[in-house]
């Protein structure tokens, strides 16, 4: 069975990098960074998204939360959101989203207490497994497990 090959350099290439950064309003308050949609198209379900910011103090956990977005089929307008996945602050987390199109988007919210943040995504295109293989392995592993379960029974 094909498995990924995570650890090889090749095989992950730096597709987004940006900083954004709240307006002051005054030296105290500002405007919080709004929502944002990365344009770009992602072919590749295997991502690794990481957050930073100088200004997180340390018990802050949330660095963002992202969403796949899909377009409707035959629309130029309306689009299909699925599930949000929260990335760390200051952490880059691996994410596989589910296979639902060939190509997406991602919307990134920001939490509101966040005055900076910057969001570099890499994305994965080495061997990846296809569902079917992978439910394949499975299948065959729990006949190997029964067959053993079985002989000692």
């Amino acid at each position: 069975m094909p498995e990924f090959q995570l650890q090889d350099a090749a095989n992950w290439e730096k597709v987004y990098d940006q900083s954004y950064q709240g307006s002051a309003i005054t030296p105290t308050r500002y405007t919080p960074i709004p929502p944002f949609v990365i344009s770009r198209l992602f072919p590749s379900h295997t991502l690794l998204i990481a957050t930073d910011s100088s200004e997180a103090l340390a018990h802050w956990r949330l660095g963002v939360r992202v969403q796949m977005i899909i377009d409707a089929p035959s629309t130029d307008f309306v689009q299909i959101d699925t599930n949000q996945i929260s990335i760390p602050i200051n952490r880059g987390l691996l994410v596989r989203f589910p296979k639902l199109s060939t190509l997406y988007r991602l919307r990134v919210e920001v939490p509101k207490w966040h005055r900076t943040m910057r969001v570099t995504i890499w994305e994965y295109s080495g061997t990846e497994a296809s569902d079917t293989e992978t439910l394949e392995f499975i299948r065959e592993d729990l006949q190997r497990l029964e067959g053993k379960v079985n002989s000692l029974l």
